[in-house]
């Protein structure tokens, strides 16, 4: 029998970085729906929980790691 590795820290790396991307490229599209009330409002709460760490850290982070979100969500015709 052949024996199969567990995987490794690069793996799981790569797992932590890839969801931590889709987190933040997901926020757009999320934010053009709330903006323009495409949300229902039940879902509304589970929005503002699911983002609301990211918008945390929009705020308090330094403009070096903010900066380029705040491009992208320009893209997606942010109001502050």
């Amino acid at each position: 029998m052949t024996s199969r590795k567990q995987p490794g820290v690069a793996f799981w790396a790569t797992v932590v970085m890839v969801a931590g991307l889709a987190y933040v490229l997901s926020s757009g599209p999320v934010i053009w729906l709330y903006q323009h009330g495409a949300i229902p409002g039940w879902a509304v709460s589970a929005v503002e929980l699911t983002y609301g760490p990211l918008d945390w850290f929009m705020h308090e982070a330094a403009d070096s790691f903010t900066t380029p979100i705040w491009w992208y969500w320009d893209l997606w015709d942010w109001k502050l």
